[in-house]
């Protein structure tokens, strides 16, 4: 695919991300937006804007990818991982007292979501809060210690609800 073909892909990710958000949240579709870099001075956090107001039902910076060639089993290994890479991408356009996310997919595929914190916040205690399936990953960056968790997007809502939110929503991909 050319690059004209994959920012195309990429943009239609991030606009069904940002949907499926919305719908999520219970929120009119207007509210959740894809990040807009047109002003030079304006700091962009994320591919997707989640405004302040919402931001303890939904505490993420999030990283969109819509990529070709990656597979799952090739997340579980230490060298040359691209979701590591993803993820550090995440980390460094988090804002401040949100969690860095990466959603990512490709054809044929439903859409994942890789949650990563700072493995000295991890409680390896509260396993229970995780849903199954997912799977953890071990991982550092610049001498830090990070644990990602890996869900499907309905898997993480479910998760997310569990800590944030009281009530259920059922959003499908």
């Amino acid at each position: 695919m050319d690059n004209k073909g994959s920012k195309s892909k990429g943009s239609a990710f991030e606009r069904k991300v940002a949907r499926l958000i919305a719908a999520y949240l219970g929120v009119d579709q207007s509210v959740i937006k894809r990040t807009q870099p047109q002003d030079p001075f304006r700091q962009i956090h994320g591919d997707i804007e989640i405004p302040e107001h919402l931001r303890d039902r939904f505490p993420y910076t999030i990283e969109n990818k819509a990529v070709e060639g990656w597979t799952l089993e090739s997340f579980m290994s230490k060298s040359n991982n691209l979701l590591i890479k993803w993820a550090e991408q995440a980390i460094d356009a988090r804002v401040a007292g949100t969690y860095a996310i990466v959603m990512f997919t490709r054809n044929y595929m439903p859409i994942f979501v890789f949650l990563v914190e700072e493995r000295d916040s991890f409680g390896m205690d509260s396993m229970d809060i995780y849903p199954t399936p997912c799977a953890f990953i071990d991982f550092d960056i610049n001498e830090k210690s990070y644990m990602g968790i890996l869900f499907t997007l309905d898997k993480f809502f479910e998760y997310n609800n569990g800590v944030f939110n009281k009530e259920q929503n059922n959003v499908k991909q």
